[in-house]
């Protein structure tokens, strides 16, 4: 009885190494990452959709932030966000037609303007070092290829994680970011796609 259960044992082994192999994350170039991200953000611009994100701060005034938009190819989106910082709720809506955009925050007025006017203004730091990686997953029936790409600021105080789930349309189902500052989680942002949701139509809110 020993004799068969050792070759056994050795055949269920080697059965379930090629699993385990297939659900690793193996190290891609640079320019390999921004095709394939290029790739799938391409097709899911080409779709009707939702895009709902939820982003937390764990940090020094911690907040939270949920956004939904709505898109309907080729040029048309609505946007709604709605941040918490304590007891203080501050609402945008933003309306996208074309190369027209109109804002409008909490109860003010609407505000118009072209995309080549300038932004609202973002911010960033400055990158250190970049890794990029590609992982097989099986999530219930569907096979998902995840692009991750890994990054440090120059000081190694931050460190952000991008994680992009793209399924065999090449359509994006699902995203992940976090920050951290050492081992300790800064924010982190999960953004779910809907390509069933049936948007509403999109109209210019003022001439």
């Amino acid at each position: 009885m020993k004799n068969i259960a050792q070759p056994i044992a050795i055949l269920i082994s080697l059965l379930t190494l090629p699993l385990i192999l297939f659900g690793q994350a193996k190290p891609i170039t640079e320019e390999q990452y921004i095709s394939a991200r290029n790739a799938a953000e391409s097709e899911t611009n080409k779709q009707v959709r939702r895009r709902v994100s939820n982003w937390k701060s764990y940090d020094a005034g911690e907040g939270t932030s949920t956004g939904t938009t709505d898109y309907i190819p080729p040029d048309r989106s609505r946007w709604i966000d709605i941040t918490t910082k304590g007891t203080k709720v501050e609402r945008i809506e933003q309306i996208t037609i074309g190369e027209t955009i109109y804002r409008k925050e909490d109860d003010g007025p609407w505000i118009k303007r072209t995309k080549d006017s300038g932004g609202f203004g973002i911010g960033g730091r400055e990158i250190g070092t970049r890794e990029f990686f590609k992982e097989s997953v099986t999530i219930g029936r569907e096979k998902l290829q995840v692009l991750i790409r890994k990054m440090a600021n120059y000081n190694n105080t931050y460190f952000d994680e991008d994680k992009m789930w793209v399924n065999s349309k090449g359509l994006i189902v699902k995203t992940e970011s976090t920050t951290k500052r050492g081992e300790t989680l800064v924010s982190r942002n999960d953004v779910t796609y809907d390509y069933k949701a049936k948007p509403a139509k999109i109209v210019a809110p003022i001439k």
